[in-house]
This record gives structure tokens, sequence and C-alpha cells, in this order.
């Protein structure tokens, strides 16, 4: 995470530096746009490898914590869950939406962010 984190405010710092240059020539504006674009694409796959990572790796661990977080705080016993798996794997599910939902959120505003970016480079209106 610490490599993450340097990388980005190395280009935060290449962006800001060539947003100051404009002044010198205009074509430092395409310059900050493209290391922002870099980043942005960065961040993307980033996120993408760790939803991967997170939601088809260690989903089997989550449901283990969600079965005893419900053991523990219903009546229930881990024997009626095992009984019952598909249901409540079903009911699982449907507690990972709002996590699941918040990461394609930050690859869609990302993704806007591009599209945006390739726009003002394409029409020019950067300066």
């Amino acid at each position: 995470m610490k490599n993450h984190i340097i990388l980005t405010l190395i280009a935060l710092v290449l962006i800001i530096t060539f947003s100051l240059l404009r002044q010198v020539w205009s074509g430092f504006s395409y310059f900050a746009i493209v290391c922002l674009v870099g980043i942005c694409i960065y961040w993307i796959v980033i996120i993408i490898l760790d939803y991967v990572y997170e939601y088809k790796t260690k989903l089997l661990d989550k449901f283990k914590f969600y079965c005893a977080k419900l053991v523990n705080s219903t009546k229930l016993t881990s024997q009626e869950i095992e009984e019952n798996k598909a249901f409540y794997i079903k009911k699982f599910k449907k507690t990972l939406w709002k996590e699941k939902l918040i990461e394609w959120a930050k690859v869609g505003f990302l993704l806007t962010i591009i599209i945006f970016s390739i726009i003002a480079i394409v029409k020019g209106d950067i300066i």
C-alpha cells in the first residue's frame, strides 16, 4: 500500500508542476492531463485487482465470520446454519452488495475522470 501512495504523490507533484509550467509553454497542460489519466488507470487496475483478490479468495473466510456473527447475535446454532447453508450464503451475498457498490463506484468515478480528460484533449479545451 505504501508504494501506491508514493506513486500517487509523485504523480500529483508532476501534475501540479506541469500545471504551473503551462504559463511557460501551453503544452505542459497536456503532460498534466496525461499524468492524471495515467494515475487514474493505475488506480483502476489496483482497485480491480484488490476486488478480485478480496472477493474470490477471502469469500469463504468472510462467510465463516458472518456465520459466527449470526450464531453469537441470534438464537441460531451452527448446525442450523449448516442445514440451510444455501439460504445463508444467499443472505450473506446480499450483505456484500454495499461493499461491491462502493468499489464499482470508485472505478466509475475514475473512468469518468479519464473520459472527461480525453474529451478535453481531443477538443483542445485544456488551456
